[in-house]
């Protein structure tokens, strides 16, 4: 379920998918004016430039809280070693959060990454037109990106119930329904960076 709500904020359709809704790639589309092209004003892509990330970053309004950078572990790696290349050192400042996990960050941003979908196939992969990727900047919080749960008989959340041994095989049947979605509710409360190429 994890695995398929994270594929569903990045690259959710309504069109192919009724049942889902509309992720971050539908909702800033390149010619939307929260999104910027890496390669500046020309068609064909460009690896990560520090210059147009800074500017992905300044243009989302964080209203009081802290941004987060949503991209690929490949991308991670791009941004690491364009940072080796050029100062000599890796971008990152880590620290632990309460579950203790390392957090990356960039420019105060914590760096969250994306993976595989329930799948396998790679959420943010170099699989945009001409073989590019994106970055995400989002404010997450009730000002900014935040999750919606719509009722199911009369309760919001999760609703989780045991439908017992199933009678062709020795397993558990269980079902699931939480009716989820999401809401930018200020227009600069997420911003993409798209026309991403590998690095050369």
């Amino acid at each position: 379920m994890r695995l398929t709500l994270e594929a569903t904020l990045i690259n959710g359709d309504t069109a192919s998918n009724p049942r889902a809704f509309d992720g971050l790639s539908k909702r800033l589309p390149p010619g939307n004016p929260m999104a910027f092209n890496n390669a500046g004003k020309t068609a064909a892509g460009a690896p990560l430039s520090f210059d147009h990330l800074d500017e992905l970053i300044d243009s989302v309004n964080a209203h009081g809280g802290s941004k987060v950078l949503v991209m690929s572990k490949a991308m991670r790696r791009q941004l690491n070693a364009l940072a080796r290349a050029t100062i000599g050192g890796g971008i990152y400042q880590t620290s632990t959060n309460a579950f203790g996990m390392t957090v990356h960050r960039y420019q105060d941003c914590d760096i969250l990454t994306v993976d595989r979908d329930a799948q396998g196939i790679e959420v943010m992969g170099y699989d945009e037109p001409g073989g590019t990727s994106s970055i995400y900047c989002c404010t997450f919080g009730d000002q900014g990106v935040t999750g919606l749960q719509g009722p199911f008989h009369g309760r919001y959340g999760i609703s989780v119930r045991d439908l017992g041994e199933v009678p062709d095989a020795p397993v558990f049947r269980t079902r699931v329904d939480w009716y989820v979605g999401f809401a930018v509710l200020q227009p600069r409360a997420a911003g993409r960076l798209f026309n991403i190429t590998p690095a050369a």
